[in-house]
């Protein structure tokens, strides 16, 4: 069975593939950069929109979207347990901590 990924690092998308006979070679590189740049620019706007709604501004804004976007791509890779408490749990705590003003 083929599994392949593609991965961002810094702005370029990097193919592994984990079938033995496939060989990669790098022509549509730049096609899937600009790809992969435009939906995660729609995403992080809807994200901007949404915490902008809330009143968050700024640098304080443009972490929780970044966050969220961390969270919403790279949930599935974190196998991790949490002891005792539920992963909805959890993950719901995260939303709630991800819309709270600090000191409120």
């Amino acid at each position: 069975e083929r599994l392949a990924l593609a991965l961002r690092d810094r702005g370029d998308a990097t193919c592994f593939s984990f079938y033995a006979t496939k060989t990669i070679t790098s022509g549509d590189g730049g096609a899937v950069r600009a790809v992969v740049e435009r939906v995660d620019e729609r995403r992080m706007g809807y994200l901007r929109a949404l915490f902008g709604e809330l009143g968050f501004r700024g640098l304080d804004r443009e972490a929780r979207c970044l966050l969220v976007y961390s969270l919403l791509i790279g949930d599935h890779f974190i196998a991790t347990g949490h002891g005792k408490l539920a992963r909805e749990k959890v993950l719901r705590a995260c939303r709630e901590l991800l819309r709270t003003r600090a000191g409120t």
